[in-house]
């Protein structure tokens, strides 16, 4: 899956990094010490037709061909914490939410991020229900099984979602998940001729430098990932996420801070908190958040899934999909050090350091056939 890097590029993707740094972590400092060099950097639009048609073989398929059936569906009745065990047991992030009859139509959804936003830290899960948190059917939007993939991806990244019931005459027959639409564009790439196609040429540093103009969501539009002290607790990590609706926090471990500790960092995400709060419901026990220290949740910087600059676009996607991952670090080429090369220095090359945060929402965007409305950065 992973490609030799190209070291002949890799200065110039370095000052590129220069000029994209700023927009891509709105709320951490991580790249206060880069500045900004001539002109925004952008995915060229040459290259970014490569992306877009790569995406239209699997994009053009029907909504209902790739979204899970049957349905998973919970009374509304039930209490979190055994929603959230069957969310982790099934690896689902949402569950549909049943009428009160077995043929009814839903009354809503149960998502993740539902559970992230609305549930307070003093309150136990098991003794929350489900039409409590949920989001209400007239709040949904839907797929109808005649939809293309290309048609909800778009309505996804315009409305900050990441689930979407597939409907026929009101009465859903699938779900459609982000990760849904992903493994159908990586699964059209590897099975067909595309694999050979020039659009493996788009790397990561470009899907990084597209962050720039990223879709223009209003008061919906959130920073990729975002920084929590190491001394946090799950509580603090989990405030953040709900103030910048953003799905992840990085967590330094090798200094007071990202921007001292590029090379060892860990990341939070909110599946961590929902895997956290359901297993103490699965066992009975009450879990107050603002207790649990951040750094004993987060997955370490020894155990990330991360890409380089030069990783191709396309493998980017395959790796989240394939890993089952909505956030990908995209690090710094190793540098070479040729007196190690020769053993005529027995210091190590450094830890690759962190550049960025790529989402499956970021990388996605740049399939869509028809872009969404972008916003201009000043």
């Amino acid at each position: 899956m992973w490609l030799l890097p190209d070291y002949s590029r890799i200065n110039s993707q370095r000052r590129a990094f220069q000029r994209l740094a700023p927009h891509l972590c709105r709320s951490t400092t991580l790249y206060k010490s880069f500045r900004r060099q001539g002109r925004s950097s952008q995915v060229s639009a040459v290259r970014a037709g490569m992306l877009r048609s790569l995406g239209v073989s699997a994009l053009g398929a029907r909504a209902l061909a790739r979204a899970s059936s049957p349905v998973l569906r919970v009374s509304p009745a039930l209490d979190v914490g055994a929603a959230l065990a069957l969310m982790h047991s099934e690896r689902v992030g949402a569950l549909l939410v049943a009428g009160p009859a077995a043929d009814a139509e839903h009354v809503g959804i149960l998502t993740e991020r539902d559970v992230l936003e609305k549930i307070d830290f003093d309150m136990p899960v098991a003794s929350v229900l489900v039409n409590q948190v949920m989001t209400s059917r007239d709040e949904m939007i839907h797929a109808h099984v005649e939809d293309s993939l290309d048609f909800v991806l778009e309505r996804m990244q315009t409305g900050g979602f990441r689930h979407m019931p597939v409907v026929r005459d009101g009465q859903a027959v699938g779900m459609l998940s982000m990760r849904d639409i992903a493994h159908a564009i990586v699964q059209d790439w590897t099975s067909t001729s595309h694999r050979a196609a020039p659009a493996v040429e788009v790397t990561a540093v470009e899907l990084c430098r597209a962050r720039s103009r990223t879709i223009n969501l209003g008061s919906l539009a959130r920073p990729s990932c975002i920084e929590a002290p190491p001394s946090s607790s799950v509580a603090d990590a989990v405030q953040l996420m709900r103030q910048w609706g953003a799905g992840s926090v990085l967590v330094p471990s090798g200094g007071p801070s990202v921007d001292t500790s590029r090379r060892a960092c860990g990341i939070f995400t909110e599946r961590d908190y929902m895997r956290l709060l359901g297993s103490a419901a699965a066992l009975n026990q009450t879990i107050d958040p603002r207790r649990v220290d951040l750094s004993r949740c987060c997955t370490a910087a020894s155990g990330l899934v991360s890409a380089t600059v030069s990783t191709p676009a396309i493998q980017c996607l395959a790796l989240m999909s394939e890993m089952r991952i909505r956030h990908l670090p995209v690090m710094q080429e190793e540098e070479i050090d040729a007196s190690f090369e020769l053993g005529e220095s027995d210091e190590p090359p450094a830890a690759p350091a962190l550049l960025a945060i790529l989402s499956v929402r970021d990388v996605l965007a740049q399939f869509l056939h028809t872009q969404p409305v972008t916003r201009q950065d000043s």
